[in-house]
């Protein structure tokens, strides 16, 4: 079980992605995305730390996956309903880079399709998981 410290850990080290994201990806995120901005970003975010909170993952998933997300989105165009995928798929590679790191932090395809109430598909999943 987590102690308080923990969740004040996590608390501040969302907030540290966020401004980073914010500072970083400022006009290049924006030239590149024209179908959602900032608050949309934020509520993926949020949501993949949630997603991450629940599983017990290592915040360094948390943390790599937001960056994955952040390196995407500055060179590829996406469409607001493609955001939450994405995240999705930047923490599958996110645990693949740390599963000798992390081994415990591996999430289920099907769990991820539920979590985020089924908006996407696991063959969804899987297919963006190839590129």
């Amino acid at each position: 079980m987590e102690n308080y410290e923990d969740s004040v850990g996590i608390e501040v080290l969302l907030e540290r992605e966020h401004r980073h994201l914010r500072a970083k990806i400022g006009k290049t995120f924006l030239e590149i995305q024209n179908d959602f901005g900032h608050e949309h970003l934020d509520q993926v975010l949020d949501w993949l730390c949630d997603l991450c909170w629940e599983r017990n993952c290592h915040p360094e998933l948390f943390t790599l996956a937001a960056l994955l997300v952040d390196r995407f989105l500055t060179e590829c165009q996406i469409k607001v309903c493609q955001l939450q995928l994405l995240a999705v798929s930047c923490l599958i590679l996110a645990s693949k880079i740390r599963i000798s790191k992390h081994p415990d932090c591996s999430i289920p395809v099907s769990l991820l399709v539920e979590f985020a109430d089924r908006s996407f598909s696991e063959d969804d999943v899987k297919v963006i998981s190839l590129f």
